[in-house]
């Protein structure tokens, strides 16, 4: 008894720190996860592309190299990101992160990439790079001396590691705006081109710089105004309306209110869904501010509560476009309620979501088992656009949002009958 006691408290204390003690709890995690992955998220493997013999090959023994509990809980990240799905990720997990283990928050350099066909164009500039002279419109040809589209594309890949993304698109995006920040102090060289001129210039992830969140509208309204998380304002003149969603909280409904209220007579409106992170909401409640009081129209019924705009409407849409923003700018689009725009399809993450806890207990996974449909699945495949319209470098250089622009002249020359049947009362 004494020896095994002497025995036990030398494991004790060499034990590394948050190790379950027991290898054979991380075999059966992982097992079980794989097991569990393929039976609630199998039905989008062929959409998505997903080998999951390939995945299971690599990842079945990988449990033996585990030694901590933060092994462990890396390992099911990266075994969960090979679901390529946006919502899925570890949501709990059941014991204490040392704090030699954290890890500082992400720091940007004051930039967002589009990408237009080949090209990476600066979308957004502020902070560091606004500093070292950078612009809108800028055409970025290298980053640490590979060509930019190719680094885009490599950090797409390294941040799937461990995050899935739904679609190609969504990774792309993820890349151009989330991939711009790292750990303080990390650096990148750029290489930039306007019209002849070239520049160089190295920037570092720090202060001001922000933290890699989309933020959606290039340009905004000159009288913008702020409700919540939403923005308003208008433009030519005050005859188009622009409604910025940043997410779709419950009281949408009554936040359109305000905002359709405030833009007053308005001969057509912008609606901006791009970076739009989603949330929950009475979609008939929304779909019924844009009909008449009390008109039926795509099997919508308009409340006679509330505001309501029966004027021609633009959609905007990106990438960044996720979950219920998905759904909501959708069912516009698929029920002829509204003309859809964007640089790209949507990010193709909606669906009804499951929970999956391990054998251990400690980890918590989430993950969409059922794409939600807005016309169409949008799950593994977002929402394409009626058009897509791109990154023109010369409005951009100028102040000029290029999506924004492209919808206001769409709204003043008159939506295609054959994508918009709305034609109000």
């Amino acid at each position: 008894m004494i020896v095994k006691a002497a025995l036990a408290l030398v494991f004790l204390v060499v034990a590394p720190s948050g190790f379950a003690g027991d290898r054979a709890t991380y075999k059966k995690d992982v097992e079980f996860l794989l097991e569990q992955l393929e039976k609630k998220c199998g039905t989008f493997f062929k959409r998505k592309g997903i080998d999951w013999k390939k995945v299971e090959r690599e990842f079945g023994g990988a449990w033996k190299a585990v030694k901590t509990d933060v092994d462990h809980y890396r390992l099911c990240e990266r075994i969960v990101a090979r679901v390529k799905d946006g919502h899925a990720g570890i949501i709990d997990f059941g014991f204490e992160w040392p704090k030699d283990e954290q890890q500082p928050g992400n720091k940007g350099v004051g930039l967002s990439f589009g990408i237009d066909g080949k090209d990476v164009v600066v979308k957004d500039c502020y902070g560091p790079a606004a500093s070292a002279g950078v612009k809108s419109g800028w055409v970025v040809k290298k980053i640490d001396k590979k060509p930019a589209l190719k680094w885009i594309e490599e950090r797409a890949v390294h941040m799937a590691d461990r995050k899935g993304y739904s679609t190609p698109q969504a990774a792309l995006f993820a890349a151009c705006t989330r991939g711009l920040a790292d750990v303080p102090g990390t650096s990148w060289s750029f290489e930039f081109k306007s019209g002849r001129k070239s520049s160089k210039k190295t920037l570092t992830c720090g202060s001001g710089g922000g933290n890699g969140v989309p933020i959606g509208p290039i340009f905004p309204a000159d009288d913008v105004k702020q409700l919540d998380r939403q923005s308003y304002g208008t433009f030519a003149d005050g005859h188009i309306g622009w409604i910025h969603l940043r997410d779709i909280p419950e009281e949408l409904p009554t936040q359109l209110d305000r905002m359709l209220g405030e833009l007053g007579q308005i001969e057509g409106l912008v609606l901006d869904f791009r970076a739009n992170g989603g949330g929950a909401v009475d979609h008939e409640a929304v779909f019924s501010r844009f009909l008449d009081e009390g008109e039926a129209f795509g099997g919508w019924k308009a409340h006679d509560a509330g505001a309501h705009f029966t004027g021609p409407m633009v959609v905007i849409v990106d990438a960044g476009t996720v979950s219920a923003g998905e759904t909501v700018s959708g069912r516009l689009k698929s029920e002829k309620r509204g003309y859809m725009i964007g640089p790209s399809g949507t990010a193709g993450m909606s669906g009804k979501k499951e929970t999956i806890e391990l054998p251990s207990g400690l980890i918590t996974v989430k993950v969409v088992v059922r794409s939600y449909s807005a016309g169409t699945e949008i799950e593994g495949h977002g929402i394409e656009p009626h058009e897509i319209v791109g990154f023109d470098t010369k409005q951009l250089a100028n102040g000029i949002d290029p999506l924004i622009a492209r919808a206001v002249e769409l709204l003043e020359k008159g939506l295609p009958d054959k994508h918009v049947r709305y034609r109000g009362r």
